[in-house]
């Protein structure tokens, strides 16, 4: 009987053990970390382009993001891609489409591509 309630006590004692371990680290560690990396701001009628590349550690991969926004309104994700680091160069066509020259710089043997997003208007 006192087995019993000695097995019991120590398994008690190790949850709340445990308990307190997970809120220290919730409270102390963000899990989801992110980093955005601005790469280049362009005006275009009011409205303001962002390409950034956005680095989330270990949870999502790594992607160059292309936001808008609009006066006021909440920044837009127009695109996203993924596995490139570094941008080249970009040009607006007419205003509705936006060339993007990406690389991937994580190995030397990688070429530049070059990628068409079509902007809202």
């Amino acid at each position: 009987m006192a087995i019993k309630r000695n097995v019991l006590f120590i398994t008690i004692i190790g949850f709340f053990a445990l308990f307190v371990i997970a809120v220290v680290c919730y409270f102390n560690f963000p899990l989801f970390q992110r980093e955005d990396t601005p790469m280049a701001q362009i005006n275009l009628n009011g409205a303001i382009i962002n390409i950034k590349f956005v680095q989330s550690g270990a949870t999502t991969q790594d992607v160059v993001q292309v936001t808008m926004k609009r006066g006021t309104t909440d920044e837009r994700v127009i695109s996203n891609i993924t596995r490139m680091n570094f941008l080249i160069s970009y040009e607006l066509i007419n205003d509705t489409t936006l060339n993007l020259t990406l690389k991937d710089t994580v190995f030397a043997s990688n070429k530049a591509h070059v990628f068409k997003i079509r902007l809202p208007k």
